[in-house]
């Protein structure tokens, strides 16, 4: 049955990390918000730090049943939803707000939990 667990503990691990690549390749589009001192601010080091971080968390989920191609499916898949959310958001508004960053945590999660569910059928 652990073979099952992996999506359960992957998807919020990358969809989490995902709002932080978002937040640090993006640009807050107004003067003042919620999310303005983190958007757009976010150095090298601390892009490095989730990136790690993410990698680190995401292992248990190889031990509960998930295969490297699956790993790097999730991984694939969060990085083209991160670039065309990114893209999107950028059209609409102008830019990312802690409400996109919101957004995009539900929105991969959901897609990369129906990634898993047509990988194990």
């Amino acid at each position: 049955w652990t073979h099952a667990l992996w999506p359960l503990l992957l998807a919020p691990v990358f969809s989490r990390s995902a709002m932080v690549f978002l937040a640090g390749f993006s640009k807050y589009p107004r003067a003042a918000g919620t999310a303005a001192h983190l958007v757009g601010r976010l150095s090298k080091p601390v892009l490095f730090a989730a990136g790690g971080a993410t990698l680190l968390c995401a292992l248990p989920g190889l031990w509960f049943g998930a295969s490297a191609p699956a790993f790097l499916l999730f991984l694939s898949v969060s990085a083209v939803c991160v670039f065309l959310f990114r893209l999107w958001c950028r059209r609409k508004i102008g830019g990312v707000t802690g409400d996109c960053l919101g957004a995009l945590n539900e929105i991969l999660e959901a897609v990369l939990l129906s990634v898993a569910l047509f990988l194990t059928i």
